[in-house]
């Protein structure tokens, strides 16, 4: 299998990547220091991220095919677990059937070692529609806070700078990415949470 690591860490120090790999135990912390979600589809989301969290830190660790597809299917389906209950709340049923056929299309890329470089740039796609439907959402609801998506994007740069400069001051930029991404996403999920679930008029068990 044609696969070659490259994060900027183990460019700099060789492998294991050991402050990328102990960063995202964050990730499987962070979703303990809020309450869990009503919301089933949420719950299964910080379940995930738990998962994800210890997935990360296995391929931050090894560094070899296995931990690269725990690590990023889990994120894959996060986000296309968030994206379905946004539709069904949003009463956007018809769209299932285009972000099934995209997430399919996601799912068999990232299975080939040869296209592992563009997962960044592939996984970006269902980020930018779930941002939307967030955004739509709340003009729907005032009370669902898009503030903070600032930790999210705290990641997001810390991340690339990490990754585009790459030396012995910007790699830590990985790990701060484990802590300030899915921060955010957990203080997002939780506002929607508590908002959708005041509006009784949703049904909050159907996915």
């Amino acid at each position: 299998m044609n696969f070659k690591h490259n994060f900027c860490e183990s460019k700099i120090f060789g492998k294991p990547e050991y402050i990328n790999a102990f960063t995202s135990l964050f990730i499987s912390i962070i979703p303990f220091f809020f309450k869990f979600p009503q919301i089933t589809s949420f719950k299964r989301i910080f379940f995930i991220l738990f998962l994800n969290g210890l997935s990360s830190f296995y391929y931050h660790m090894k560094l070899d095919w296995i931990g690269k597809q725990l690590d990023e299917l889990t994120m894959i389906l996060i986000v296309y677990i968030f994206i379905l209950k946004l539709i069904i709340i949003m009463h956007k049923l018809k769209l299932f059937y285009f972000i099934d056929f995209l997430f399919l299309i996601i799912f068999v890329i990232n299975s080939i070692s040869q296209f592992d470089f563009i997962f960044p740039a592939l996984f970006t796609i269902p980020i930018i529609i779930l941002l939307y439907l967030i955004y739509k959402l709340s003009k729907i609801y005032k009370d669902i806070k898009l503030h903070y998506f600032i930790f999210c994007l705290v990641g997001v740069f810390s991340w690339i700078t990490s990754e585009l400069l790459c030396n012995k001051y910007t790699y830590i930029g990985h790990g701060l990415w484990h802590f300030f991404f899915p921060l955010g996403a957990v203080k997002i999920i939780s506002n929607l949470d508590f908002v959708l679930t005041r509006n009784r008029e949703i049904n909050i068990d159907f996915v």
